[in-house]
Parts: structure tokens; C-alpha cells; sequence
């Protein structure tokens, strides 16, 4: 029989120590069912209890998610005695979804907690089911058809079942499990009937079935006038009203000890305390009154509005504390894109003593590894200051012994900013500007479109603030939405149509080779307009877009003009154009006036350096700031003529090149 493993190790030393026993999904059930599968529970255990440390901070750390009851996969008039060979199963599964190592387009990987907590619960509602439609004293899911796994699956959780199953046919490659269905199901099942448990049921609805109608709104960014509004009405309350919010909530709270039903006197003497107190914005400015209406959470989940001002009771004061960390939250959220888990894992000296305007955590989803890794985020003003703000709440509301940087009134670590969240919005009356919840994963997915639509190499300035590992995890985001993928198409044809009209109205200063063919065409649709056809300036925008959007972004300054069909060499042929491979001396090749000030700057950089006698002391470098210089000389013709008038360096090495055929 195994032997169990320490309680304190962690999960990946777990997991070593499970290899090294020899214990696999397939071995010999009295012995899998008394291996430990966690520190403090058997995998025979009728609950799994799941050490605190092995999950990420936030919502996963509530006590309820910290337990796998693994008996609600019985459905209603089936005991564990009938159900002994499919309870044998299901555990078995179970262990295998967290031991065995499984094949992913990243390489090899065993699931994180968090993803096996959730394909566990996943396992149990396909178990409920099948015992309860399609019951089999002989089988869990392997009798069951593609039709069967069609209506098991229906519903708007179907990704979920989807993936369960075909971790399942993997097992079963692996010779590891036997009951799993034979066969494979498809991306053709879509809509259907809903798996139904109430036993296992999520806050009164059944499983696999959402509130929200269609796709799952929670990928969906926010959109613009709901971001407007709850950014600007959040930095209000975090810039301007907080130092009153902390002075009052600090000032009472040695007060908040007396009881609601003490004497008389008592209770006059705290609300004197109260309307003593002093309101006023971050300037010094008295406010008389807030300038939007706001309806705070104050005991339980009780709500008040507030329609008078100042304050008057300390429930109010305390519904400004939460509304102040949310009006926080949201705005550390909109400027890093860090996830719910990331940020709540931050500690109350969470800025970069090094560089006090990068914010400092952990992160976990991507980084396999048990408590996570440190990583950093850029901090603009607003969201610096927002931390701030935090800091100094936590530190007052926690009495100052909070290490964590979000806190509840009790002084806890915050777990899940979420349901918080949600009444902060509503309070402030925004929710007819929203499709769906507010999730936290929301922000993520805003900022990849704002970031799409603004930034120049937006994917790769995203990949790195998300921490994704490659760059489809970004494209993932950025075009996972219909309406955002149209957006990003009319934005490309108005930019492309804009950049076309620019480079009529600067042809004089353009650079690159690709300039005399829009010098030649220009030329032809001036003689064209003086025969009475339309304006020059339109016709060139048309021409160079008449298949499309034909303009290419290479770099900044950099612009492809190939159009398809045509030849050129960075595609080998008359493929799409490939920025990587750009050549300088590429037909298709037009350099904007915004290179030209760095043209200058490389050349007389690069002919300050050929000036040095230890640079030509080494033949290898010599060649190399050679061939730079004639690049940068090939890009614009005044920049080059002034230069080989100038430099006897750069007219050289042009005419060395130009012996030998490489200039043109």
C-alpha cells in the first residue's frame, strides 16, 4: 500500500513523490484508493481537501472551493453501494487529472489546480448525468454514443465538457483508463438541452446554463462610454475624495466598538463625532455635495442611497471605504491588465522600492509553478497614484497588521473583488451601459482592443504586458470578437486611406525606391487632371488602395506599397509582403519624412565611428558599420548627395559599392 506524503509539500514535490511510488490511474484499487492525492485527504476520502497554498490568491481560496465533495456525482435515488464500480472511476480519473502529464501546443504540462478543481467539478456533473439518463451497472461513460455525449454536453459549458473528454481519450491512448466514451465528439454540437443537478447547482441555476443569453459575456471588452464613465467617477473618488474618506474612516474607527444599543449619550457623542467632520477635495476645496449620485453598500447587503451630504452615519462611512478600494481596483485593473488573481496577491509594499512607478506581485496561470513567480508591471501617474490611496486604505482599515493590499472591514485578505465590484457599478448606475457582468477578466480584454486599435505593433507590446507565452495567446484576445475584429477593419481601411492621402501631400520629402513610382504616378494623374478628369489627390488614394487596403506598416517611418499579384523579394515571389524581410532596395520600398531625421542620425553615427583608426584596425567590423552606412544612404537621395558631398568616408565606401554593383 502507497505510503502517504508529507502534509506539507508542496504540489509539484507531490507529485514527484507520487511518480516515484509507482501509483498510477491504472494500479490495483485498494491501493489508489488510500494514496494520499492531497496532503490531508485520500483519494477513497468521500471530501478532498485541497491545501490553501496550492491555489492562486482571490476567489479560488474561499473555503468552498477548497473542498471537492466528490459524492455529489450520485444523482437522487442512487446510493454508493450501487454506484461502487462508477465512484471506482470517477476518483480514478480524478487522480489521473492531476498526476498524469498531458500534451498541449506548448509542450508538456500537468494541469494547475485551479484548471483540475474546475475539470473535476466538470467530471462530477458528466458523471450525474449519465447515471441518471443513461444508467449502465457496467459502465460510467463508455456505453455512451455520440448522441448521448451531444445532449450531455448541450449548453453553454460545452468547452468544458468538450476538454474533459478529450483529456479522457488521451487516458485511454495511454492505456491509463478504459471507461471513457469510444468515441470522439465534435465542434458541431452547439445548443441543446441542459445537464440538470440540483444538488451541484451555482447560486440557483442548473449547471452548464448561464444568466446571460449567446456567448459568455465575460470575454467581451467593455464598451467606450461605460469605461469613460466608471474611469472618470473612479478617479474622482481615488484623486480628490480619498484623504477625507481615510481621515474620517481613521477618526471613527475606535468609535465603531460601541454598541448600536448603547446609552443615549453615547450615540449623540458619535454623531457629533461625525458631523465634526471635515470633507473636502485633494486641492482643499469644501464639497458640499458629490457631483453624481452613487448608492453604497453599507452593513451586510444592505444598500443606501446617497442623497445628502456629508455622511451622517457610520455605515455610510464604511460604504465609502468599499467604494473607494473598487474605484482603486478599477483603476489599477484598466491601466495594467493584470488578472484578478495577480493583483490580489500584490502585498501592501507592492511598489518596486527600485522604481517607484512599477507594481510588483505574482503571477501564477502561465508558470507552473506552486505559489507562482514575481513579475512587474508599468504604473502611468493615474495608476500609481491609485495604489497609493490603496496602500494608505489597507493600512487604516486593517489597523495597520494588513500584508495583503486588498482587505475586507475585518482586516482579511480580499478574495474575490467580483461581487464587490458589481454592487460598486450598480451603485453608481452604469449597468444599462453593460452587456452582461462586470467580471474582472473584462478589463483584459478591453485593454487588447483599445491596445489593437491605438498601438503600433500592438500584439507584441500586449504579449508582454499580459505575460502571455506566445503571441496567439494575445491574437486570442484581440480577435475573439466579432464586433472588435470589424472595428480593427474599418480602422485599417481609414488609416491606410489616410496614410495614402499623406504620402501625396509629402511626395516631395519621401525616401526609398518606391518613391519614384508614386513620383511617375502622381505625374501622370496631374496630366490626367488637366484633361478634365477628377482631382489628382483622390485618384492616387484609389490607386493605391484599389484592391484593398495596400499600404504595409515594416517599422515606423517604413512603408510597403506592393500590391497583390505584384513580385517582390521579401516574399519570393508574389506572395503577401513579409515586413520581416524587407530589403532597402526593394521597389515597393517608400521611406516617410519620419525617417529621415534617424537616417541622419545612424550615418553620422556610423561615420563617426568608420573616423576612429581602432575600428579599422578590425576588418570585421569595419565591414559591418560599412554595410549599415550604405543601407542608410540608400534610403533618401538629398540625405545621400549631401553626405558623399560632405564625408569622404560615406562617398568611399559609395564608390567601392558602386565598382562592385551593390549600389544602385
Amino acid at each position: 500500500m502507497a505510503e502517504g506524503l508529507h502534509t506539507e509539500a508542496p504540489l509539484e514535490l507531490h507529485r514527484l513523490r507520487a511518480d516515484e511510488s509507482g501509483i498510477s490511474a491504472a494500479s490495483p484499487w485498494i491501493d489508489l484508493a488510500a494514496f494520499r492525492i492531497t496532503p490531508t485527504s485520500q483519494l477513497g476520502d468521500e471530501c478532498l481537501h485541497i491545501p490553501i497554498s496550492w491555489v492562486p490568491p482571490g476567489k479560488s481560496r474561499t473555503p468552498s472551493n477548497l473542498v471537492l465533495k466528490v459524492l455529489t456525482f450520485l444523482p437522487e435515488g442512487r446510493g454508493r453501494l450501487e454506484c461502487a464500480y462508477h465512484e471506482e472511476q470517477v476518483r480514478r480519473i480524478i487522480f489521473a487529472l492531476l498526476m498524469v502529464p498531458r500534451h498541449t501546443q506548448t509542450g508538456v504540462h500537468r494541469l494547475s489546480i485551479s484548471s483540475w478543481l474546475n475539470r473535476c467539478r466538470t467530471l462530477l456533473k458528466a458523471a450525474n448525468w449519465s447515471l441518471a439518463n443513461r444508467f449502465s451497472a457496467t459502465s460510467l461513460f463508455r456505453h455512451l454514443d455520440l448522441a448521448d455525449l451531444a445532449e450531455m454536453t448541450h449548453g453553454t459549458r460545452i468547452e468544458a465538457v468538450r476538454t474533459l473528454l478529450r483529456d479522457l481519450a488521451y487516458y485511454r491512448a495511454r492505456g491509463l483508463l478504459a471507461d471513457v466514451p469510444e468515441t470522439a465528439l465534435g465542434s458541431e454540437v452547439s445548443s441543446g438541452p441542459v445537464i440538470s443537478h440540483p444538488e451541484i447547482s451555482h447560486k440557483g441555476r442548473t449547471p452548464y446554463q448561464s444568466s446571460v443569453p449567446g456567448p459568455s459575456r465575460q470575454f467581451q471588452p467593455f464598451g467606450d462610454e461605460f469605461v469613460s464613465e466608471l474611469i472618470s467617477k473612479c478617479l474622482y473618488l481615488s484623486h480628490d475624495l480619498s484623504r477625507s474618506i481615510l481621515d474620517a474612516y481613521a477618526a471613527l474607527q475606535d468609535r465603531t466598538q460601541w454598541n448600536v444599543r448603547a446609552q443615549h449619550a453615547v450615540l449623540k457623542r458619535r454623531l457629533a463625532a461625525i458631523k465634526g467632520l471635515d470633507w473636502s477635495l485633494a486641492d482643499g476645496s469644501h464639497i458640499t455635495a458629490l457631483p453624481f449620485s452613487i448608492v453604497l453598500r453599507t452593513t451586510g447587503r444592505a444598500s443606501s442611497p446617497v442623497s445628502h451630504w456629508p455622511p451622517q452615519a457610520w455605515t455610510e462611512i464604511r460604504g465609502l471605504i468599499t467604494a473607494l478600494q473598487s474605484a482603486n481596483y478599477n483603476i489599477i485593473a484598466f491601466c495594467t491588465g493584470a488578472r484578478w488573481s495577480e493583483l490580489a496577491s500584490a502585498e501592501i509594499d507592492c511598489l518596486d522600492s527600485g522604481m517607484d512607478n512599477t507594481f510588483q506581485a505574482r503571477t501564477y496561470k502561465l508558470v507552473g509553478l506552486v505559489g507562482g513567480a514575481k513579475r512587474t508591471w508599468p504604473l502611468p501617474e493615474a495608476a500609481l497614484a491609485a495604489v497609493r490611496v490603496q496602500q494608505q486604505l489597507a493600512s487604516v482599515v486593517s489597523g495597520g497588521k494588513s500584508k495583503t493590499l486588498w482587505v475586507t472591514h475585518a482586516g482579511a485578505p480580499l478574495n474575490d473583488i467580483n461581487e464587490v465590484n458589481f454592487d460598486f457599478i450598480n451603485g453608481l448606475s452604469l449597468g444599462h451601459l453593460l452587456e452582461g457582468r462586470p467580471h474582472s477578466h473584462r478589463w483584459r480584454v478591453t485593454i487588447a482592443r483599445l491596445g489593437a486599435m491605438a498601438l503600433l505593433e500592438a500584439p507584441r507590446i500586449l504579449m508582454r504586458l499580459f505575460g502571455h507565452r506566445n503571441i496567439d495567446m494575445t491574437l486570442r484576445y484581440i480577435l475573439s470578437n466579432a464586433d472588435v475584429r470589424h472595428e480593427l477593419r474599418e480602422i485599417h481601411q481609414a488609416a491606410t486611406y489616410a496614410m495614402s492621402a499623406e504620402l501625396f501631400d509629402t511626395l516631395s520629402e519621401l525616401g526609398g525606391p518606391g518613391s519614384h513610382r508614386l513620383t511617375s504616378w502622381v505625374h501622370d494623374l496631374q496630366l490626367d487632371a488637366s484633361a478634365g478628369s477628377a482631382a489628382p489627390r483622390a485618384e492616387f488614394v484609389e490607386l493605391l488602395n484599389i484592391s484593398g487596403p495596400g499600404l504595409k506598416i515594416v517599422r515606423p517611418g517604413v512603408i510597403c506599397i506592393k500590391q497583390p499579384g505584384q513580385y517582390g523579394p521579401c516574399s519570393k515571389g508574389h506572395g503577401s509582403p513579409n515586413p520581416a524581410r524587407c530589403k532597402v532596395h526593394c521597389t515597393h520600398r517608400v521611406e516617410t519624412p519620419a525617417g529621415r531625421q534617424h537616417a541622419e542620425s545612424v550615418i553620422s553615427y556610423i561615420v563617426h565611428q568608420l573616423e576612429d583608426p581602432s575600428v579599422r584596425c578590425e576588418p570585421l567590423q569595419e565591414a559591418l558599420l560599412t554595410g549599415q552606412l550604405l543601407t542608410n544612404l540608400r534610403r533618401f537621395d538629398d540625405v545621400r548627395e549631401r553626405w558623399l558631398a560632405e564625408s569622404s568616408i560615406a562617398r568611399n565606401a559609395w564608390a567601392d559599392a558602386t565598382r562592385e554593383g551593390e549600389a544602385s
